[in-house]
């Protein structure tokens, strides 16, 4: 097993410190290393390993290391697999040790050792665990070594294991913010009694976004100062010489009077808190300084080292990486959400119809999505209706959904005709201009006849059906026509036909307002018609602001309503 495979799997950045510590120790310790998974399942050895028990590491992957190696006690006898001390520790995530038990090697015999095993922690959860064993008859002068060893072999096991919990917990992170706050809550107390993090908003003003402290009690009862000028403080210290590229700073050793450098840039933390140590290191991507981050220590018998400098390093580039990718996702969803609003149309004021409509992107977790509604007069006199959803999401589904949309309305325009024959003309254009994507839509008439009653003629391709609401009636799916998607070529197409009474209103809205994950459609749509009911009697405006308040929690994708109602 490649032992890097737990780190590249989480970051784009190389684990540099964590992975060639334990690479080294891996290959050159003098005692066997084996790490399993939370079952108890080998999922990597090293050479000494391999000696000791007789296997090769073929062999020892994959399989439990309670019923290879560890399943006799000292007298021989079987050990059950609920007294394997070994599997233990991944239950209860407490390390233990073991004096002169027994290990089976691949021939059946048995030989004394002496054992070691730490949980692997990640994001607050036993992933697995690391034991390290020699042969008990080592020689005396090799005892003395082992606790140091170990020692060593430990604090890279809980460097990996904070390494591994940042890359986690920063990947899913969707705002500069809160990846900082999510670093804070992963140093502090770990690596620091106290933290902050900062960003640059203007070249000579830094926010701070981020605090941690050990007693986050303590930390909002006094609060902090949210912004501070780079300008106050002189050229020379570490704050502004890591924000000019030169950092990352160890500060060893901190004077307690208040002019060292983190009193000068942290007065209040520094009064209530202290220092006596500290890491001052720059968030940088894309060979851009974003903002600065400082981790303290007041224990002055726990100063920083070298080691920590590599380690929090590597914690800021991750953290830095995640901010960078959280602004360039915002800007890209900015993009595509102005792109798709400025293509939305203004309603058209038709007499005799009342008109709204609403959009609304998907959460923060999804782009922009390829949703459209459309409403305009027609030569004839009466008013077309349309919704539709492009398949997919970004910037280019926002401009498919231009184009479909334009082309459609070109189709009513230009051509005329019914809405079944104006979709299958659709169909056919689409087709020869190869746009693959899926598409849905309703095209809807509402036409009004000399008698004053109004008629909505629609055809449907696809789309969630439109839901009628008549006074003094049950909410009505028009389920019924319903044809395939767009985009299918030569697809005959039906069409409804249906008087709206006085009163009645029409919603027309992409799926995003009715599907939710684990449940079924049938359910969104119940769920729709009980809202819609109870919302029939508000102006159209607030219906549909209602209706988005109600239905809109939970949506993983964009949500359309328009809706037309017949005074």
């Amino acid at each position: 097993m490649d032992i890097h495979e737990p780190l590249q799997g989480r970051s784009s950045e190389k684990p540099r410190v964590a992975s060639a510590l334990l690479e080294a120790l891996f290959t050159s310790l003098d005692a066997g290393v084996c790490a399993t998974d939370a079952e108890g399942r080998v999922t990597a050895c090293n050479p000494e390993a391999e000696r000791l028990l007789g296997y090769s590491a073929a062999e020892l992957l994959g399989r439990p290391i309670h019923e290879l190696v560890h399943h006799r006690r000292s007298d021989g006898r079987p050990l059950p697999y609920e007294e394997c001390r070994l599997l233990a520790v991944a239950r209860t995530g407490c390390p233990d040790r073991g004096e002169n038990e027994m290990f089976v090697r691949r021939d059946g015999t048995l030989f004394p050792v002496s054992w070691s095993s730490a949980p692997i922690v990640v994001d607050g959860v036993v992933t697995g665990t690391v034991v390290v064993f020699e042969h008990a008859s080592c020689s005396l002068a090799v005892q003395p070594a082992r606790p140091a060893e170990l020692t060593v072999l430990a604090e890279a096991n809980a460097r990996l294991g904070l390494l591994e919990e940042a890359s986690a917990v920063l990947v899913s992170a969707l705002e500069p913010r809160e990846a900082l706050r999510r670093l804070a809550r992963i140093v502090v107390p770990r690596l620091a009694d106290w933290s902050v993090a900062e960003l640059l908003v203007e070249p000579d003003r830094l926010e701070r976004v981020a605090a941690g402290h050990h007693n986050a009690d303590r930390l909002a009862e006094y609060g902090f100062q949210w912004q501070l000028s780079r300008t106050n403080l002189t050229a020379g210290h570490p704050l502004v010489r890591v924000l000019h590229g030169e950092g990352p700073i160890l500060l060893e050793r901190i004077e307690p009077h208040a002019q060292n450098p983190i009193g000068a840039a942290y007065p209040e933390f520094f009064a209530r808190f202290g220092a006596t140590s500290a890491i001052v290191a720059p968030l940088t991507a894309r060979h851009h300084v974003l903002g600065a981050v400082t981790l303290v220590r007041n224990d002055p018998d726990r100063p920083y080292g070298k080691e920590d400098l590599r380690l929090v390093t590597d914690l800021a580039g991750r953290a830095a990486l995640a901010v960078d990718n959280t602004r360039l996702f915002a800007a890209q969803r900015q993009l595509g959400e102005a792109m798709q609003r400025s293509l939305l149309p203004r309603l058209p004021k038709v007499e005799g119809l009342e008109l709204a409509a609403r959009y609304v992107p998907a959460g923060e977790a999804a782009q922009v999505g390829g949703d459209w509604y459309d409403a305009f007069p027609l030569p004839e006199g009466d008013t077309a209706l349309v919704i539709g959803d492009v398949a997919g999401h970004g910037v280019r589904s926002a401009a498919l959904m231009a184009k479909v949309r334009n082309m459609l309305r070109a189709l009513v325009v230009d051509r005329g005709g019914v809405p079944s024959v104006v979709l299958g003309r659709l169909d056919r254009a689409l087709r020869h201009l190869d746009v693959a994507d899926m598409a849905t839509g309703i095209l809807g008439y509402v036409e009004s006849s000399r008698s004053g009653r109004s008629w909505l003629r629609w055809a449907n391709a696809g789309h969630p059906p439109p839901l009628l609401l008549t006074p003094g009636r049950r909410p009505r799916l028009l389920d019924q026509p319903a044809d395939l998607v767009l985009g299918l070529g030569h697809v005959p197409r039906e069409e409804g036909r249906i008087l709206l009474p006085s009163g009645s209103t029409l919603l027309m809205y992409t799926d995003g307002l009715v599907e939710r994950r684990g449940l079924t459609l049938d359910v969104g749509l119940a769920r729709l018609r009980r809202t819609a009911l109870a919302l029939a009697d508000c102006p159209l405006e607030d219906f549909c602001d209602a209706v988005l308040e109600r239905m809109g929690t939970g949506a993983s994708d964009d949500i359309t309503l328009l809706a037309a109602r017949v005074p």
